[in-house]
């Protein structure tokens, strides 16, 4: 299977408008290597977000976790 982070990203700067940050790892169990974007945005965006994630990839992995602030680079705030 292969990796679709970089086509995921492009379409979220692109079509949304974020940015966003790669983190690189390990699964645990297999030991595959992953890439992972991590994303901050505002609760109405989630959906958005998800739609673009798995119309690129329907068997990625989408985690969604409130913040109460994030604060720097672009990104004020997000509630």
């Amino acid at each position: 299977m292969q990796n679709k982070y970089e086509q995921i990203a492009k379409k979220i700067i692109i079509r949304l408008e974020f940015g966003g940050t790669y983190l690189y790892g390990e699964e645990i169990y297999s030991g595959n290597k992953k890439s992972v974007i991590l994303c901050a945005v505002a609760r109405k965006q989630v959906p958005a977000m998800k739609k673009v994630v798995w119309e690129t990839d329907e068997d990625a992995f989408v985690m969604v976790s409130d913040v109460g602030e994030a604060v720097g680079g672009d990104r004020k705030s997000v509630v």
